[in-house]
């Protein structure tokens, strides 16, 4: 994925219009492309994690507990 398409996806996410140009490209810069396989876990509640997902293509599903486990 170049560049340029990873600016125009971010400027189609609701946070991101608030960025300008060079924050997004500084911003992009940094994304690396992961592809899950279905019912591939992409993280858990609690856990710390050093990234922010984005969903480019595809759909996800959040599983949570509640106070029961349940």
């Amino acid at each position: 994925m170049r560049l340029s398409e990873i600016k125009e996806l971010f400027k189609e996410a609701t946070l991101f219009p608030l960025l300008s140009d060079e924050e997004l490209e500084r911003f992009a810069t940094h994304v690396e492309l992961v592809h899950y396989a279905l019912g591939q876990l992409v993280c858990r509640t609690g856990e710390e994690i050093a990234a922010f997902h984005l969903i480019y293509s595809g759909r996800a599903r959040v599983v949570a507990e509640n106070a029961q486990g349940e």
